[in-house]
């Protein structure tokens, strides 16, 4: 088996973990990562225009012990 059939199996698995409430964020239009989520894939999948830059950000989180 060829290299990139492989990692394509390995993404397949890896996005098949992202819940359906997880986002799985995708350049415009590459066709190694369509091949891959043509597999299907759990999450709802948001692409990016060709040439669109994004940004990051953090929140900071505050997290409440259970009781």
């Amino acid at each position: 088996m060829k290299t990139r059939p492989r990692i394509q199996k390995q993404f397949h698995h890896l996005i098949r973990t992202i819940p359906g409430i997880g986002q799985i964020i995708v350049p415009g239009h590459e066709e190694a990562i369509e091949t891959v989520l043509k597999q299907g894939c759990w999450a709802p999948i948001v692409r990016m225009k060709a040439g669109h830059e994004w940004d990051a950000q953090s929140q900071k989180m505050i997290i409440q012990p259970f009781m």
